[in-house]
């Protein structure tokens, strides 16, 4: 209707005119803007990974933090800060540059996460349940020793990864930062607690109580969600540490 209108408009004009009369409907549709998909792979990237994008940024913080007050912090209090840091840039190893730790896992495993989304919450959420109780309540020293032992958990899990999946090579995707980073921080701080008697036996006993519940429980939703048996994950772990 538009169309005509206008060309009765402008008779001087008739090749303007004789286009908008040629024009059929699905080209002027196609002329339209068109909707964004939100299933694109771009967009599912920003939204899945937005809650990490927000903890590295955190880690930038407490990078700047920890350089300023460096001399005023007690060594527990600074080792924490300083593996926070280093599992954020753990993280950056294993899943972006080089990135490919989740696909080692899943290939072995014979397991597929259901949403990368869900996966960083989950990542997120563990990261936080490590680092944000033993930042908040100093006087539970044995809060402050789980990401110090889940650092040198790191560098032994990493490093039996490459016979556990078959690397062509003596690396796997986080080997790097769990090694020169992790690890030595977290061997230094079990030492320090240990030498200045920081941790009651009992108390000890609650570090890897807590660590693997926290896993275990992270892990268990990541599994369940993709609609993999628990048991069938632990049995292809298994597995996969023998050799089988």
């Amino acid at each position: 209707m538009w169309r005509s209108i206008l060309c009765h408009c402008l008779p001087s004009q008739p090749s303007p005119c004789r286009l908008l009369h040629g024009y059929s409907a699905t080209a002027w549709r196609e002329l339209k803007p068109k909707k964004i998909n939100k299933e694109s792979p771009i967009m599912q990237l920003s939204s899945s990974s937005l809650l990490m994008n927000v903890l590295y940024l955190a880690g930038a913080a407490a990078s700047v933090y920890l350089a300023y007050n460096w001399s005023r912090l007690p060594v527990l209090r600074r080792m924490l800060f300083l593996q926070f840091i280093f599992i954020l840039l753990h993280t950056i190893e294993e899943l972006r540059w080089p990135g490919g730790f989740v696909e080692m896992v899943s290939d072995k495993l014979h397991f597929t996460l259901a949403s990368h989304q869900l996966g960083d919450v989950v990542l997120a959420s563990l990261i936080l349940i490590m680092f944000l109780p033993p930042l908040l309540l100093p006087r539970l020293k044995f809060l402050a020793m789980v990401p110090m032992v889940l650092g040198v958990l790191e560098f032994v899990t990493h490093t039996a990864a490459i016979w556990m999946f078959d690397r062509p090579m003596p690396y796997t995707p986080g080997l790097v930062t769990a090694t020169l980073l992790l690890m030595p921080v977290g061997v230094y701080s079990i030492t320090y607690a240990v030498r200045q008697h920081l941790l009651r036996p009992v108390s000890w006993l609650l570090v890897p109580l807590y660590m693997l519940v926290s896993v275990l429980v992270a892990q268990m939703v990541v599994v369940s969600s993709s609609g993999m048996d628990y048991r069938q994950f632990l049995n292809n772990a298994k597995g996969a540490l023998l050799g089988g």
